[in-house]
């Protein structure tokens, strides 16, 4: 499947401890990350997990407590800010706070490393946006979230791993039916990162696009994948008299 990296079997990858849990079933009001805590409602703290996921270069890791100072520097940032939220206007370090613990109590938050370096957030939650719901209900629905705070680290390619990543734990392990990824118009390197992974246009609401994988879409790309990599491996294996030469081998 062009674009999409090797698939690797999570539970087989070495420095990878893997465990899976469960998600509340409330489903919260707000409908974007930007949601402000309702000052009126009584505190809370962030949910946290035990769950570490590895992909093929980077490494999901539970956001805790003492991550606090890194996720107000990313989301401080003008430019950051501005390709997650559309606004270059920063939050104060207790709304930023606010936005985590309540997004936390129904998703699996995770700050992403890269070669030991944290560098940026992502997480998997169920979807609580009304106009996604509708089009599909009585289904499992789930979106991503993420973003990458060090800025020196766009463009790699890294945040086509994080879906990736994040996409497999949302089909194989969670068995969500749909998973949604919600990507402005005007910002062609996030929705692009998810049509590498086999996500497609859905529809365009409010200047966003609505990035909608099934599991049974990702199933058959998953399949297909295997197919072609047997297929490659089968050939590399048969001795060169019996191979087809290609363009570059001396006949």
């Amino acid at each position: 499947m062009p674009g999409v990296h090797k698939v690797l079997d999570p539970t087989t990858l070495a420095g990878c401890n893997l465990a899976y849990g469960q998600l509340p079933s409330v489903v919260l009001a707000g409908q974007h990350r930007d949601s402000a805590r309702n000052l009126q409602e009584p505190l809370m703290e962030l949910r946290t997990h035990e769950i570490v996921l590895c992909g093929d270069r980077i490494l999901l890791r539970p956001m805790t407590e003492s991550d606090w100072d890194i996720l107000i520097v990313w989301n401080s940032d003008p430019d950051v800010i501005f390709f997650t939220e559309g606004t270059r206007t920063p939050y104060s370090p207790e709304d930023i706070k606010g936005i985590y613990e309540e997004t936390s109590q129904n998703a699996f938050c995770f700050v992403i490393e890269y070669q030991g370096r944290a560098i940026g957030e992502c997480w998997l939650q169920r979807t609580n946006i009304e106009a996604l719901l509708k089009r599909h209900p009585n289904m499992d629905s789930r979106r991503i979230d993420l973003m990458i705070g060090e800025k020196d680290l766009w463009g790699k390619g890294l945040g086509t791993d994080v879906i990736h990543t994040l996409t497999r734990f949302g089909f194989e392990r969670e068995r969500a039916d749909i998973i949604y990824g919600v990507a402005s118009c005007d910002n062609p390197r996030s929705w692009r990162a998810f049509q590498k992974v086999g996500y497609r246009i859905e529809a365009e609401r409010d200047g966003d696009y609505d990035m909608m994988l099934t599991r049974r879409e990702f199933g058959t790309q998953a399949r297909n994948l295997a197919s072609t990599e047997s297929q490659q491996r089968a050939e590399q294996s048969r001795p060169r008299a019996q191979r087809r030469p290609s363009r570059w081998e001396s006949r």
